[in-house]
């Protein structure tokens, strides 16, 4: 249920809605940077970098839980009024593909690293690696596959993402990048 404050939409996103924004955002950017450099690594090096890039997973996956808790009580702003039907679909269909491959691939991910026995702790109390081993051992190849298609459809969404806000910002001019950025504010 709607709190009566949130009842009509906003000109701009929550802090809170903000905070996880520009978080994720952080963190996706670090895993998509980490999980590319995994292949120069070797041996115990190799165990504990992926260890280390799945624990981000489990992050990343976390907090999109919790993005969309929040987002359900809390609605986005409306699209500026200047936006095209098919702009306006185009930003439905890539916002929720952001939340299926922000859940999809570090779930991928940890399969692949069950099937690889990459040992995954979090907070050093909670063994992924127990937690999910109903994923198995089989097919890592093709676990492994699927998570690097999912995280490379991943990154090609980020860069269309930020290539619409910076039309929006710069050619369009219709402020609509300025909703998630951080300015002085009342909003929670």
């Amino acid at each position: 249920m709607l709190n009566r404050k949130h009842t009509a939409r906003a000109t701009a996103y929550t802090s809170v809605a903000k905070w996880l924004h520009w978080t994720m955002a952080a963190l996706v950017a670090a895993m998509l940077l980490n999980g590319w450099s995994l292949d120069n690594y070797e041996g115990g090096a190799l165990s504990a970098a992926l260890s280390h890039h799945a624990l981000g997973g489990f992050f990343v996956a976390s907090l999109c839980g919790l993005r969309y808790l929040w987002r359900t009580s809390h609605p986005p702003p409306e699209l500026p009024v200047t936006s095209s039907r098919p702009q306006v679909i185009a930003a439905k269909v890539i916002h929720t593909t952001f939340y299926i491959l922000m859940i999809v691939v570090p779930v991928t991910g940890i399969m692949t690293a069950v099937a690889h026995d990459v040992p995954v702790v979090v907070l050093g109390v909670i063994d992924l690696q127990d937690t999910f081993s109903f994923f198995g051992h089989d097919n890592s190849d093709l676990k492994r596959f699927i998570h690097a298609q999912t995280m490379h459809t991943f990154a090609g969404l980020i860069i269309s993402h930020i290539g619409a806000a910076l039309v929006h910002q710069f050619w369009v001019k219709d402020g609509l990048l300025r909703r998630i950025l951080w300015e002085k504010s009342n909003d929670s």
